[in-house]
């Protein structure tokens, strides 16, 4: 009896007992199938009474039958070890984008580990874990396990994309209180600065006293930080093109927000002139869903009377 792989179906064995009879076994754990092919000259002697042989025959098929059975582990196929199985690895993931030119991975996390390769910048990669007690990133890309590189050369890439629209309440000054809508419009990455944004439009509705204003406003977010470095936060600008005929410059409210600290950061508003006090305020948040909500409120709170005064004249 000979045994040997068929090459259409790797997981079946075929099994030749003597020179007539081909015995094909299929070994799943714990389960056997055999299948039997005879010759047609053979088909005569099944119509005979069995003889002790033919039963022999059958009786050897079945046991190898169960050996495939309970040897199926051997015929798996063989896992490939993580090329950071071998380091421990601290808790550490997210997706970044490569920063800086030129950045090498290598096979261990050392700078005398091999390189296998370099990270051209803007490369978008995930991060799997960190070496522990270093700032060295287990890397990989698309799916496929590249090396280990030096931390500080990423930054976190935020995904700031919304499935539904954000709705709250944002209350100004002189008792204004708007309703608003923040929509998800889409991404723009901008090549030549290795900048990416998240883009929304927001519809307003304000109200103060008897008087009421609908208007529209643009903001983004930065989904890399705004300078590019680990320690800076990501930007996030809320913006009116026109706020009256007497002012050609947008209105533009800026905040900071720092995701390591979950908070954003009221930065400014230009034009100053129409800067309120409020400027300057913080917000604790979890996620970048609230983020883009504090920052709406905070820049509706940050607009001073002259803000509203212009929008209201608008409305008439």
């Amino acid at each position: 009896m000979t045994r040997e792989r068929d090459a259409r179906e790797t997981n079946i064995l075929k099994l030749n007992v003597g020179n007539d009879y081909t015995f094909s076994v299929s070994p799943p754990t714990g389960l056997f199938l055999v299948v039997i092919s005879v010759p047609d000259s053979d088909l005569e002697m099944y119509r005979k009474p069995m003889r002790a042989s033919v039963f022999c025959s059958f009786a050897r098929v079945l046991v190898v039958g169960l050996f495939c059975g309970l040897a199926a582990p051997a015929f798996a196929t063989e896992q490939v070890k993580s090329m950071f199985a071998d380091e421990n690895l601290e808790p550490f993931s997210g997706t970044f984008l490569v920063a800086r030119k030129g950045v090498n991975y290598r096979d261990g996390p050392r700078t005398d580990a091999k390189r296998l390769g370099t990270l051209e910048t803007g490369s978008v990669v995930t991060v799997v874990g960190k070496a522990k007690g270093s700032d060295w990133y287990a890397v990989v890309m698309d799916g496929k396990e590249l090396g280990y590189a030096f931390g500080p050369v990423f930054v976190r890439l935020i995904d700031g994309s919304l499935a539904n629209p954000l709705k709250g309440s944002a209350k100004g000054g002189g008792g204004v209180e708007c309703r608003y809508a923040i929509r998800f419009e889409g991404e723009n990455r901008v090549e030549e600065e290795n900048m990416i944004t998240a883009d929304y439009s927001v519809e307003m509705d304000c109200k103060q006293g008897g008087k009421n204003i609908k208007f529209a406003a643009f903001m983004f977010m930065t989904e890399v930080p705004f300078d590019l470095s680990t320690k800076s936060g990501y930007q996030i600008n809320v913006e009116v093109n026109e706020i009256s005929g007497d002012y050609e410059e947008p209105l533009i409210a800026t905040a900071i927000y720092h995701y390591g600290k979950g908070e954003v950061i009221g930065e400014g508003v230009t034009p100053k002139q129409f800067a309120s006090s409020a400027v300057g305020a913080k917000r604790s948040v979890v996620g970048v869903s609230e983020a883009l909500r504090a920052s709406v409120e905070m820049a509706v709170a940050s607009w001073n009377d002259k803000v509203w005064t212009a929008l209201f004249r608008l409305s008439r």
